[in-house]
């Protein structure tokens, strides 16, 4: 029997084994510029309450009733790490989307899948911060 359709090119009924690369949709490029100046903007207010992260927990903590966070040096040092890993993360972001915004290639989850990273590993920080002090961990032994 005699084929009734004409000869297409390898790869032709699979459209992705033609080697042509997919585009990103339209609404890709303002959706990653959107989360990324988000993200500039949570860095930023994240770096500003991280530098003082001390003081933030004590208020915190005297807001609560645990009475006052005496544990400033581990706030210090996990204030900092945290201002690093949320500058980290931003840089990151815009050096990974930025290259696959400039082929055309979809690009929004990468600022929101290192954005959400940040935030889990700067809550899991603040939390340990924040059960390193002797108040909490007496707070959580009365029960």
């Amino acid at each position: 029997p005699r084929r009734l359709r004409q000869p297409r090119p390898p790869g032709a009924r699979r459209p992705q084994l033609t080697g042509e690369a997919r585009r990103a949709p339209v609404w890709d490029p303002v959706a990653t510029v959107g989360l990324l100046v988000i993200g500039l903007i949570d860095v930023t207010r994240t770096v500003a309450l991280s530098r003082d992260l001390g003081s933030v927990l004590d208020g915190v903590f005297r807001e609560a009733g645990y009475g006052a966070y005496t544990s400033t040096d581990v706030a210090t040092t996990v204030g900092w790490v945290v201002a690093a890993v949320n500058l980290l993360g931003l840089v990151l972001a815009i050096a990974l989307a930025v290259p696959r915004l400039r082929a055309h290639r979809t690009a929004f989850w990468v600022p929101l899948v290192l954005g959400l990273s940040c935030a889990v590993l700067t809550l899991i920080l603040v939390v340990v911060a924040a059960a390193l002090d002797p108040a909490f961990t007496a707070h959580l032994r009365a029960g």
